[in-house]
């Protein structure tokens, strides 16, 4: 068991609460607000939050170090998770906008202008996303989540994957995670 700590680390772990894109946006601007001086600051988790999150947080001179349980699927294949794709609003298309990635995903996205609702006698109603000529995005969250993965490392960030967060310890600070069946604190 390895033991690591640096006298002005704050450990953040997990950040379950924020799962959209305006509610990670709030989050590092409480950061930006409440830290006087650049810290060190773990993430747990390397979905599309905590890897959006680390983007906001390196961007205001943070270290950023984030843990994610699963391997990195940029290298392999993993398993999706969650839903193959994922619904992108304006508020999702402006968080991207304040990271400068929102060229790069609408290249990729599909515009969806509503849906198509089946009654139980088998006739088809259009339900609208919005007023005529407005439409949500329709993206891949895999490849969502790698582009900000590549984004958050471009900023230095580092990411280390099949780490599970078994403890934190906010008063210390530190954090023990398991790596393939070895335990490892930092």
């Amino acid at each position: 068991m390895a033991d690591w700590r640096e006298p002005d680390v704050i450990r953040v772990a997990p950040v379950p609460l924020y799962n959209t894109f305006e509610e990670v946006f709030a989050f590092s601007q409480f950061f930006e607000n409440a830290l006087d001086k650049q810290q060190h600051i773990a993430i747990a988790g390397a979905g599309l939050v905590g890897s959006l999150l680390s983007i906001y947080l390196a961007r205001r001179g943070h270290q950023v170090s984030v843990f994610e349980r699963r391997p990195d699927m940029r290298k392999q294949t993993v398993d999706a998770g969650r839903s193959i794709n994922l619904a992108l609003s304006n508020r999702g298309l402006r968080a991207l906008d304040d990271i400068g990635l929102t060229a790069e995903i609408k290249k990729a996205a599909i515009p969806m202008h509503g849906r198509m609702m089946h009654d139980r006698y088998g006739k088809l109603t259009f339900q609208p996303y919005g007023k005529e000529g407005q439409f949500i995005n329709s993206i891949s969250r895999s490849n969502l989540n790698m582009v900000l993965m590549d984004k958050a490392e471009s900023l230095g960030v580092e990411f280390s994957f099949e780490q599970r967060i078994s403890s934190v310890n906010l008063k210390r600070p530190r954090l023990t995670s398991r790596i393939k069946n070895q335990a490892s604190s930092k």
